[in-house]
C-alpha cells in the first residue's frame, strides 16, 4: 500500500482551498485493497488513511469559513 507523504507541518502550510482539494483527494481513495490493482494506493480502510483524514478535518476546523 502507498504511504501518505504530507506531514502535519506540510498540511498546516497549505491554503484552505488547497487543503479542501487535498481532503477531496483523500475521499476519492478506494474503500479497500481487495483488488491487486489497488495495492499501491492509499485505501480508506487503513489506519493511516483514517488518522490522516482526521488530521485534515481538524486543521480545516481551525480555518476561517466563508459563507456562500
Amino acid at each position: 500500500m502507498k504511504k501518505i507523504r504530507l506531514t502535519e507541518e506540510d498540511l498546516h502550510k497549505l491554503t484552505t482551498r488547497r487543503l479542501l482539494k487535498y481532503r477531496d483527494s483523500l475521499l476519492a481513495c478506494h474503500e479497500t485493497e481487495d483488488d491487486d490493482t489497488y495495492r499501491k494506493k492509499v485505501v480508506k480502510s487503513s489506519d493511516e488513511w483514517r488518522e490522516h483524514y482526521a488530521l485534515v478535518k481538524s486543521i480545516l476546523a481551525t480555518r476561517e469559513h466563508i459563507e456562500k
